[in-house]
């Protein structure tokens, strides 16, 4: 193994030489290509730009913060990952977890044999959510799952990335773990099951066809109470947990889709019916928003707040208020409601492709703490939108939306609207309101492929972290990031000055 990894690396040295120039004056071309045909007008507020240089595909997923600018992030990466002097191969697991400095300077890296679902960090301690089966390598440690795919909740140091404490959670069948929040002194860990398990003195009972967790620990990993979802009348029907997002107030916000019946504390809601076939009924997967209380975990309020609906992020504004993204096709069966979705009382009504299908449109939604809506846009793509994550700056009143799309993208018709040059594929956008739901400004971002964005987070200092894979050779100024790999786009918005 290591001549063949010495032989691939003189490889790889080789073609980089034989191509310096070449990539050179491709990157020099793409962004003049760019300025020439797109109105970007965040280039001058771009404070920094990332990416991993290793010649197979590889991007992040999860980015955190801690206080002193440093960065902790979560990835994927195809048959070997070069970064920082660090040689990951494919052989001991495809996924990582990395610390980088302000200056993105690796600082540890740690090879996975399965992905980080979620990481959430407070007074500089990071805390990581996820699953595995078999086996798990865990920096010092290693997890044994004990049938299909066991959780862990762990801490892991800052320092080194090795673990402080860990917690797993085993059953016959598979135990999957979806999404973590923070909030103080504790942590809320949500995510779906399919057999009874068990977490200190909470314990969780399978019922219906799809059984979603929700658990409220301490920070060193001591659960304090427990809540069932659970819905379904058949394997593809049921409620489907998305994300978990908890306030200072006091209130925990689950939101996710349920098909047909789904239960919820003793409440219980009921999906939109999509066709009647000769075996019965199929439901379509609509959209649900729950509040607990964060002090026993009581069920406040359940709603279903879309019909033809996908929920992708979702998060607080610490004054009892939330705010809701994902994307929507609308109805694709009934020819009288084709493309149409249902937000509340409001109908949106999704573009239409040359094919006559409706396209994704993105949305973003702000929910009152009682439920309804407050306001909510819709951002409309020549093809296909996704609204992808969400961050929230409670002090200003602003809320950042980050999200995908491709060819014209508009916000609401006549708020706001940014076209892509014809030969890009899909690329990044943010958007910015108020509060009360005014504009305030936007911008894309990308190459001629299919980029990804997978994380928004806002720093103290008003900066915006983008992250995910960049499938293009993009430049940036003098910068020329090569295709395939994972980035970090730092952005300072006009109205954090």
């Amino acid at each position: 193994m290591n001549s063949q990894r010495s032989i691939y690396h003189s490889l790889i040295f080789f073609l980089e030489k034989k191509n310096t120039s070449y990539l050179f004056t491709r990157g020099i071309f793409l962004w003049v290509f760019i300025l020439s045909f797109s109105p970007i007008q965040a280039q001058e507020q771009v404070a920094g730009l990332f990416s991993i240089n290793s010649p197979h595909p590889n991007g992040f997923q999860k980015i955190q913060s801690d206080n002193e600018g440093n960065l902790y992030a979560s990835g994927y990466f195809q048959e070997v990952l070069y970064w920082g002097g660090k040689e990951l191969w494919i052989d001991q697991g495809g996924y990582f977890l990395a610390k980088m400095d302000k200056e993105y300077q690796l600082q540890w890296i740690l090879q996975l044999t399965a992905p980080v679902r979620d990481l959430q960090m407070v007074q500089n301690r990071l805390f990581v959510l996820g699953h595995f089966t078999k086996r798990l390598l865990l920096a010092n440690d290693t997890l044994h799952s004990q049938g299909g795919f066991d959780s862990y909740l762990c801490e892991l140091s800052i320092q080194n990335g090795e673990v402080i404490w860990k917690k797993q959670f085993s059953a016959k069948r598979d135990i999957l773990a979806q999404s973590l929040a923070l909030e103080g002194a504790s942590l809320y860990a949500m995510g779906h099951y399919e057999a009874d398990f068990e977490s200190g003195d909470v314990k969780f009972q399978t019922q219906h066809f799809k059984n979603v967790y929700l658990i409220k620990f301490d920070l060193q990993g001591n659960a304090q109470w427990g809540r069932r979802l659970s819905g379904g009348h058949n394997a593809l029907t049921g409620v489907y947990g998305r994300k978990v997002e908890v306030d200072s107030l006091g209130n925990v916000f689950v939101g996710g889709g349920i098909s047909g019946y789904a239960e919820f504390g003793g409440e219980s809601l009921r999906s939109s019916t999509e066709h009647f076939y000769g075996e019965g009924l199929v439901y379509n997967h609509d959209l649900f928003l729950a509040r607990y209380s964060a002090k026993d975990g009581s069920l406040i309020w359940v709603r279903r707040l879309a019909q033809y609906a996908d929920l992708q992020d979702i998060k607080a504004d610490g004054k009892g208020c939330v705010y809701l993204t994902g994307y929507f096709q609308g109805c694709t069966s009934q020819p009288s409601n084709y493309g149409k979705a249902w937000f509340g009382d409001k109908e949106l009504q999704a573009q239409r492709l040359v094919s006559g299908e409706p396209s994704e449109d993105s949305f973003l939604a702000k929910i009152s703490p009682l439920g309804n809506y407050i306001w909510l846009k819709h951002a409309q793509s020549k093809n296909h939108s996704r609204g992808v994550s969400i961050a929230v700056d409670a002090a200003r009143d602003l809320v950042f939306l980050a999200g995908i799309f491709e060819g014209k993208l508009s916000i609401n018709q006549t708020e706001w609207s940014i076209q892509s040059p014809e030969n890009h594929r899909q690329d990044l956008y943010w958007v910015c309101f108020k509060a009360n739901g005014a504009w305030v400004e936007g911008d894309l971002y990308g190459g001629v492929a299919s980029e990804q964005v997978h994380t928004l987070v806002l720093r103290q200092d008003g900066e915006l972290i983008l992250s995910g894979r960049l499938s293009s050779q993009v430049a940036q100024g003098t910068q020329s990031l090569t295709r395939n790999n994972a980035f970090v786009l730092k952005i300072k918005a006009k109205n954090s000055d």
